[in-house]
């Protein structure tokens, strides 16, 4: 698009042909492979920033479906090495740079989808498999802080007229040697606190057990 000076900037559309009856134009935005010793192109898509105003928001969506159909999946994946490592994804929230700004650091959600006619959607975070050495870890840490670190808290959601959901801390098993250890513990405390308690406590009951 083109320059402005006082007013904004051209903006920019890439847009797929409609129709009535069929299917719409796909969309490709894509590089060729590398050379026999050259890398594939990058593809970088960002937004522009700003000194005074808003940086740009980027949006990624698939359209809803009105009918019958099914909404569009969205998949974000990573490519495989052969003899090299496998590319890692990294997702992180924006940080706030000024130390006297009183900013909040930008929030992260990973959510299954709602459903008002059957079951929600799941979440699965997991580690990577190994068939030759050990599988991969998987780390849930609260953020550390110059007066309180940050919480972790997990929780199985809320029921009306059913069950609430379980939780289940299961360490790993094995064929052939020791299962995994499990460890609930709370650190040593400063030079003039407590340490943290554990609590282990189940829920009461007005007319069940």
């Amino acid at each position: 698009g083109g320059s402005g000076s006082s007013g904004d900037g051209g903006s920019m559309s890439l847009i797929s042909g409609s129709t009535t009856d069929s299917s719409s134009g796909a969309m490709t935005m894509q590089t060729p492979s590398g050379g026999s010793t050259g890398d594939s192109g990058a593809v970088s898509v960002t937004t522009g920033s700003a000194s005074n105003g808003n940086s740009g928001t980027m949006t990624l969506s698939t359209g809803a479906s009105t009918g019958s159909g099914t909404a569009g999946d969205m998949t974000l994946s990573i490519g495989d090495g052969v003899v090299g490592q496998g590319g890692s994804v990294s997702v992180t929230a924006g940080d706030v740079v000024d130390a006297l700004s009183g900013g909040v650091g930008g929030d992260l959600t990973l959510e299954g989808g709602d459903s008002n006619a059957s079951t929600g959607g799941s979440s699965s975070l997991s580690a990577g498999a190994s068939s030759s050495a050990d599988g991969g870890t998987l780390t849930l840490s609260g953020g550390s802080g110059a007066t309180a670190g940050g919480a972790v808290s997990l929780s199985g959601g809320s029921g009306s007229s059913g069950d609430g959901g379980s939780m289940s801390l299961i360490s790993g098993s094995t064929t052939d040697s020791s299962s995994g250890a499990m460890t609930m513990q709370t650190p040593s405390g400063g030079s003039t606190g407590d340490s943290g308690a554990v609590s282990v406590t189940t829920g009461s009951a007005s007319n069940g057990n």
